[in-house]
């Protein structure tokens, strides 16, 4: 075989692959200037207060005279946050699991709590780097990822890219994240734990993928929808399988997840369903420049969150049917991603769980793809490679830039169109990402 000059083959693999990564960089960088647009409080760890204060509540006792009964009953879901001493006077909006999980704050000092929590979180991200990168790798030998067809800039040993590590530590420093740490919330432990599931089902270990996303749904709720995708995914695999067991392993650890999660705070939960979810969810944070609730755009239409919200499921679902065995991670991620736009009350502190599937289009979308085996560039695929780079960007511009960016038009705010921005893209990304893998069939299916 007739040898290519080596310096006519790393024209496109080097430096394109660097101008690409460069553009990324750029644009999570120009990012930052949203971070202090976010409403901080004048205390830091205003969420974790909430729990610490209904977990160490002054009025225990004047409602049922021993302390240590007093988390255990309905009264948790009853009392007013006034009593119990949490600083914004609201009552406990956080289902009894995740409450139960806090059994720990009892004793300690609030700013014991609120220091070990936001520790916590950080720590939770940087482990959920490294159980995201590990499903990316999974996903990526699903299909015919050669050498070539990933990064091959500087890398720590044989682990993961330096590159996918810049781009998380960049994105730790962006505004979701920042308003996670300051308001100390619960997003980022759900963020790893997704990412476990997502590797098991990868893994094709659907039974403990169940348990894991299951459990994440009932500790937070909004993670049903990763659920709902998965639940299309294992949907597809039974139908091309013409075998029903992944279905069956999937469900039923959900059930195990229900079973460990529901029963053992029965009666709180059958409070919390019929009392406070009701009340919460009819609440709305609105379209503004750190919450992205859809209800907000009842203002133009009453139909228009619901037809907002049918567009992303009417994409993700759909494709995790077809792509469930190909391309595992990749839904279980866009599941996350627009996970948190079916609930009223939505703030940006949320869209941490946006952050794994930016990561997973990185290499998808600056690596040097080639044809052939002389590994010369074709202009359709320079094309589309640069259509990739261009798709991350304004991924990073729609979820972390300032929402004062776009200029007003249409008849809405820069708000709106920002938001409404989001939802395009994610409704769009599963469509895409598609279409750009054309020929890149299962690993297993070419050789």
């Amino acid at each position: 075989m007739r040898e290519v000059p080596r310096d006519n083959r790393c024209w496109w693999r080097c430096w394109s692959q660097w101008l690409r990564v460069a553009a990324v960089v750029v644009a999570l960088w120009l990012g930052l200037a949203n971070v202090p647009s976010m409403p901080y409080w004048d205390r830091a760890g205003l969420d974790v207060q909430n729990l610490y204060a209904f977990h160490n509540c002054p009025g225990q006792k004047m409602a049922d005279g021993e302390s240590n009964t007093f988390v255990w009953s309905e009264l948790v879901y009853q009392t007013p946050g006034e009593i119990c001493g949490d600083w914004g006077k609201r009552p406990m909006l956080y289902p009894p699991p995740l409450f139960h999980s806090f059994s720990w704050a009892q004793g300690l000092s609030v700013k014991a709590v609120i220091s070990a929590w936001m520790a916590t979180l950080a720590a939770c991200m940087c482990l959920a780097f490294i159980v995201w990168a590990l499903a990316i790798q999974i996903n990526q030998s699903r299909f015919a990822v050669s050498a070539k067809k990933t990064f091959d800039l500087s890398t720590f040993g044989s682990g993961f890219p330096l590159v996918w590590m810049l781009f998380w530590g960049i994105l730790l420093i962006q505004a979701p994240f920042v308003f996670e740490l300051e308001r100390a919330n619960s997003n980022a432990p759900l963020v790893l734990l997704v990412g476990l599931g997502a590797v098991s089902f990868a893994k094709e270990r659907y039974a403990v993928s169940g348990i894991i996303l299951g459990s994440a749904a009932f500790l937070k709720l909004y993670p049903a929808f990763v659920v709902v995708v998965a639940l299309s995914g294992v949907a597809g695999i039974a139908f091309r399988t013409r075998s029903w067991r992944a279905l069956l392993q999937f469900v039923g650890g959900g059930a195990c997840a229900a079973a460990l999660l529901v029963l053992p705070f029965f009666s709180q939960w059958w409070v919390y369903l019929i009392e406070v979810l009701p009340a919460f969810s009819g609440e709305s944070s609105g379209l503004r420049h750190f919450s992205h609730s859809l209800t907000g755009f009842t203002e133009y239409a009453v139909w228009l969150p619901a037809v907002l919200r049918t567009a992303l499921l009417a994409t993700w679902l759909p494709v995790a049917f077809m792509l469930s065995s190909r391309a595992p991670s990749f839904i279980i991620a866009g599941g996350l991603a627009v996970s948190t736009y079916f609930a009223g009350t939505s703030y940006d502190y949320n869209l941490v769980t946006v952050y794994p599937i930016l990561l997973l289009l990185l290499p998808w979308s600056c690596s040097a793809t080639t044809k052939g085996a002389e590994g010369t560039a074709s202009p359709m695929l320079m094309f589309r490679d640069a259509l990739r780079t261009l798709w991350l960007c304004l991924g990073i511009f729609c979820f972390l830039w300032s929402r004062s960016t776009l200029p007003d038009a249409a008849g809405m705010r820069s708000v709106e169109l920002h938001i409404l921005s989001q939802v395009i893209w994610l409704t769009l990304t599963p469509i895409f990402y598609v279409w750009s893998l054309r020929g890149e069939g299962p690993a297993e299916s070419r050789s």
